[in-house]
């Protein structure tokens, strides 16, 4: 999946304009979701010419294009087509925002949380690939771990302060956020960064 991350995918005017929504997933507290986020070119790759490859279609396949050129004396790929076709649950192409990505991936999950499941949110992919931003985001466009902080805060509170008895509903919380990075794991919510280390 890493290959898909950091392929990236040109932006265009009209893609912009017209962001899609995207339709959440039903919740299940057995379902594995494998979604795929697809980054637009940086700064870096636009100036330098890069051609965008990755296409999502229908919010579940992934094409990447091939962007080298056949030579000219290689006969037996003259007329094959080298694009690579990989199927998700959920595809997300560049135009996409992270709100959108948050409410059909993490936000399903809520609901069996708050009923004392547990639930993981894994982001994985190469150098670059936009994990962090996903997850994090910036203090304008939170990324899915703020968003899904709030709403696990907020469902809590409601639940605490909304009871057919008035006496509220006890709710706990608990969550980890690690991150694994050469094989160690590390705390992201330990003070200490050195002594975060798992």
């Amino acid at each position: 999946a890493a290959p898909l991350l950091a392929a990236g995918a040109a932006v265009s005017a009209a893609a912009l304009a017209a962001a899609p929504t995207v339709e959440p997933q039903e919740a299940s507290p057995n379902r594995i979701n494998v979604a795929v986020r697809c980054r637009p070119l940086s700064e870096a790759e636009r100036s330098a010419n890069a051609q965008g490859i990755c296409r999502c279609i229908d919010q579940r396949l992934v094409v990447l294009m091939d962007p080298g050129t056949a030579a000219s004396n290689d006969y037996l790929r003259a007329d094959k087509s080298r694009e690579k076709r990989y199927a998700f649950d959920q595809a997300f192409g560049p135009e996409v925002d992270t709100a959108a990505v948050y409410e059909a991936t993490a936000k399903p999950l809520i609901g069996a949380v708050m009923q004392a499941y547990n639930a993981t949110v894994f982001a994985y992919g190469s150098t670059g690939a936009g994990k962090t931003f996903t997850m994090m985001g910036t203090p304008q466009d939170p990324g899915v771990m703020l968003r899904t902080v709030k709403e696990l805060f907020d469902t809590a509170f409601e639940a605490r302060s909304s009871s057919s008895d008035g006496g509220g509903r006890s709710v706990s919380l608990r969550c980890s956020f690690i991150e694994v990075y050469n094989e160690n794991l590390r705390d992201l919510l330990s003070a200490d960064a050195r002594e975060g280390f798992l």
